[in-house]
């Protein structure tokens, strides 16, 4: 007769084994964590498995959940690349209008108060051209953003220039006439668009969007 295995032996360990294996695959949903939880999971429950565990549902359930575990962390951790990404491209763009706001201030200063009438002029001052193209954007026009020059008894708060639709998603970076600049989602840019003062920048705004 063969002799009894103890109680300590292999069909226990590998029933632990099993249990680890579930656990650690739960533990996989959790975001970082489960990029490290996963891989063990899954090894403990090829063992559990290989070791005739009497407990397969779990190895198995531990397998089952890291793989889907790991799916789930990496689409957590691309999406908040992309989301990384499109913050830096709002960084950028923000500051590509900034920068035109200061050439903008510049040209007025240089030219008898009067506003540059388009961005070419600003180009054609000395400005440097990558200023005028937004990260985000995918024509192949030299400008990303649009202009509508205005007079110096403009109010401070009319519009002068903002990036397309588009170029961010919900998001708009825009310039007013005393070159300040501002952020908003693209709610907030509609109600500033109604705004009076921005009555010929909103129509003018529209009809170069439909051409594009």
């Amino acid at each position: 007769q063969p002799p009894m295995l103890p109680a300590d032996g292999p069909p226990k360990k590998a029933a632990g084994l099993a249990i680890a294996a579930l656990v650690l695959g739960i533990c996989s949903f959790v975001p970082c964590l489960g990029l490290l939880a996963a891989p063990v999971a899954f090894i403990l429950g090829i063992v559990a498995l290989a070791m005739g565990t009497t407990e397969r549902g779990k190895a198995a359930g531990g397998l089952v959940t890291a793989i889907i575990g790991v799916a789930v962390s990496v689409t957590i951790l691309l999406l908040g690349l992309s989301h990384a990404r499109e913050l830096a491209k709002r960084a950028v763009c923000a500051a590509n209008l900034h920068g035109i706001g200061q050439a903008t201030a510049l040209y007025v200063g240089e030219n008898m108060d009067v506003f540059p009438p388009t961005l070419q002029h600003l180009v054609e001052a000395g400005q440097p051209e990558d200023i005028f193209v937004c990260p985000s954007g995918e024509d192949e026009e030299p400008f990303d953003y649009f202009y509508l020059s205005t007079d110096s008894n403009a109010p401070g708060n009319r519009l002068v220039a903002c990036d397309f639709e588009g170029n961010h998603d919900d998001y708009r970076n825009m310039l007013r006439a005393d070159f300040s600049t501002m952020n908003v989602d693209e709610e907030q840019f509609e109600a500033i668009l109604q705004e009076p003062q921005n009555a010929a920048f909103a129509a003018a705004l529209r009809e170069a969007e439909k051409r594009r």
